[in-house]
């Protein structure tokens, strides 16, 4: 499998937020003396309007989904391999969590593969794979995902929706952007989604977030655009998206789509 680095700049990123409301009820006993009040129905015009979203967001979810993959990021078990987790300039990691502190402790809680030289005599080395999401944007087999989810070398598996599972032939990232590109041959019937224009989007309109956390079954959530250019210090080049779509642990990677859909966005960061 090759590794490049991926020269061009992507613009469409996306920082979801996600937020929790609670919603209180209380109730008062109601006096015998007192007649039952009922609440007048809904009109017809709001059931038609809400009902028309939920057909939108059924509609996005069925048509995008089919193009959502997991990935997981194998690493090889070797010392030699695993010497690939060094830092810049040579010296050993130690052991310690680089996400710690950051967005992505909770993706990788172990962190990077323990040096075997740091390690008490006759311990055995752990290695953590990565897993992300990702989704195809071509049918001859590539797919857009984040580069965190498949730095470091290894074996980098693909498993589509229907459980087939491909290995990557070439892998092409820019880690200034956490964006990456993975190549594999895959079968004909491939669906690959459709990319739009992240610059057409403005706060308030509807998104869609998707993905495969964990390679278990595919989730939906939906939400708002809540910001645009945003930067949390995460990368050197940020022109994030924020939304308020919940994002679940392992989407990291997947889609985010407007209400035609469109990938707009890919899910880098949770704040």
């Amino acid at each position: 499998m090759k590794r490049k680095n991926l020269k061009w700049f992507a613009t469409f990123l996306v920082i979801p937020l996600t937020v929790g409301a609670g919603i209180l009820i209380a109730a008062s006993p109601a006096s015998k003396t007192q007649p039952t009040k009922t609440l007048p129905p809904i009109s017809a015009e709001t059931r038609q309007v809400a009902n028309a979203l939920s057909d939108a967001f059924r509609s996005v979810s069925t048509h995008v989904l089919p193009s959502v993959v997991a990935i997981e990021n194998r690493p090889d078990t070797s010392w030699q391999n695993a010497k690939k987790f060094s830092r810049r300039d040579g010296s050993s990691m130690g052991g310690t969590n680089p996400f710690k502190g950051t967005p992505f402790e909770d993706m990788f809680p172990d962190g990077l593969p323990l040096d075997p030289r740091d390690m008490s005599p006759g311990a055995t080395p752990r290695y953590s794979a990565g897993i992300g999401s990702g989704v195809i944007i071509d049918s001859a087999g590539v797919v857009l995902t984040n580069n965190h989810v498949v730095a470091g070398g290894g074996k980098v598996i693909i498993k589509t929706q229907d459980g087939r599972e491909f290995e990557a032939t070439e892998v092409l990232t820019d880690p200034q952007t956490d964006i990456a590109v993975v190549k594999f041959q895959g079968d004909s019937d491939l669906v690959a989604a459709q990319l739009g224009n992240s610059d057409e989007m403005e706060v308030g309109d509807w998104v869609v977030a998707l993905g495969q956390p964990f390679g278990l079954e595919s989730t939906v959530t939906a939400g708002i655009v809540s910001a645009k250019n945003r930067g949390i210090g995460i990368t050197s080049r940020e022109n994030f998206l924020q939304t308020d779509a919940a994002i679940n642990p392992g989407n990291s990677g997947g889609p985010l789509v407007n209400l035609r859909g469109e990938v707009i966005g890919i899910n880098t960061a949770i704040s």
